[in-house]
């Protein structure tokens, strides 16, 4: 083989892997760990649903439910480490509201604070509204 055809198989072949690699998530543990700290009496539902506490199901991750984007807005950039400002954006949005009604058919809705208290995950997902 020639020099040519062997440059030519090496570039292939490493835009193959590049290509064929799995993407890399983009896990934030340290969100998940400060919720779980936070909101004890939600330990089993948070082990239960890991990341669907702020996501929707699939495999779209970038993807939030209605507690993911009040989370994302309220920390302000991206994969926010420090516990004190996580513990700060948890407790803030507390007072936000949901997509959960208050009373069925009511337009007052419960905030995620309340729904914590009744030991509910606050994130709404639309598969689990069926």
């Amino acid at each position: 083989m020639n020099l040519r055809a062997v440059a030519a198989c090496g570039i292939g072949l490493a835009v193959l892997s590049i290509t064929v690699m799995p993407q890399q998530a983009q896990a934030r543990p340290q969100y998940r760990g400060a919720f779980g700290k936070k909101y004890e009496n939600l330990k089993e539902l948070i082990d239960e649903k890991k990341c669907f506490v702020c996501h929707p199901k699939g495999d779209d991750k970038k993807v939030n439910n209605d507690y993911g984007d009040a989370l994302k807005k309220a920390l302000g950039e991206k994969n926010v480490k420090p516990p004190e400002k996580l513990d700060e954006a948890l407790s803030k949005i507390e007072k936000e509201p949901s997509k959960v009604p208050k009373e069925p058919g009511g337009k007052d809705m419960k905030t995620f604070g309340e729904l914590i208290k009744e030991g509910k995950l606050p994130g709404t997902n639309e598969e689990e509204k069926k």
